[in-house]
């Protein structure tokens, strides 16, 4: 058994009404908080099908640009090379529907590509949100092992997740219902990676954090409420 089962267990099984009244209390601060900081959002698509002009096979990403604002997005082609502008306050690599573990021709190379961002965004410091596929790249590029899911492909409109001690919602203990869907899982990451959520059902690892600007997810902001709260306290980073 992983260290990080036991922890996030004790914590889920003693989770008291005040950390119930906590979670209420931090989802209506930041469903009434308005942003005064202008941000703009470096999407680094990772979806083969977006890029073709098609609707990506969970459609998150052009969820994702519509929720931002188009005008707050700028659009980063991993398979073409591309570079982060100047400008960009936020990073955010999205899911795809490419496995990493299938290890093929076009896996291979968006991660060489994607390497060559994560290096620019760790040295810039720029505040980076890795979802799903993204999460699975970085730790991958930082040591992690990624592996076909043994359970099965993780499906879920309502997955129930733990995250203790986040730089996104200061110290404390959150539960929060999101969208969860992949197939590959992260096992063997390194210690200097901040495990900081954990899957309650599957026991698998759903949120990381690198140094203090770097967030990685195993779950989508898009399509439930706890999800786009994730992606707003991320924004104020």
């Amino acid at each position: 058994m992983y260290w990080y089962r036991a922890f996030y267990f004790i914590y889920f099984e003693s989770a008291s009404q005040d950390s119930i009244l906590f979670v209420i209390s931090v989802r209506y601060i930041l469903t009434k908080y308005k942003m005064d900081k202008r941000y703009v959002v470096g999407v680094v698509a990772n979806s083969v099908q977006f890029w073709q002009g098609k609707t990506d096979s969970m459609g998150f990403t052009q969820a994702l640009v519509t929720y931002l604002g188009k005008d707050n997005v700028v659009l980063i082609n991993p398979f073409d090379h591309a570079i982060i502008p100047d400008h960009i306050s936020h990073i955010i690599l999205t899911g795809s529907e490419i496995n990493i573990s299938s290890q093929d021709e076009i896996s291979t190379s968006l991660l060489q590509n994607l390497r060559v961002l994560y290096i620019d965004i760790k040295k810039r410091k720029i505040p980076c949100l890795a979802i799903c596929f993204g999460f699975q790249a970085i730790l991958q590029i930082e040591g992690a092992k990624i592996k076909r899911n043994p359970l099965g492909f993780h499906s879920s409109k309502s997955a129930q997740i733990a995250i203790l001690n986040s730089i996104l919602f200061d110290d404390g203990l959150l539960f929060m219902n999101v969208v969860a869907k992949h197939g590959d899982i992260v096992i063997d990451v390194p210690l200097h990676v901040k495990i900081r959520g954990v899957h309650i059902e599957r026991q698998e690892i759903a949120c990381v954090e690198i140094h203090d600007h770097i967030v990685g997810i195993q779950f989508h902001v898009m399509g439930s409420q706890d999800g786009n709260i994730f992606l707003e306290s991320f924004l104020m980073l």
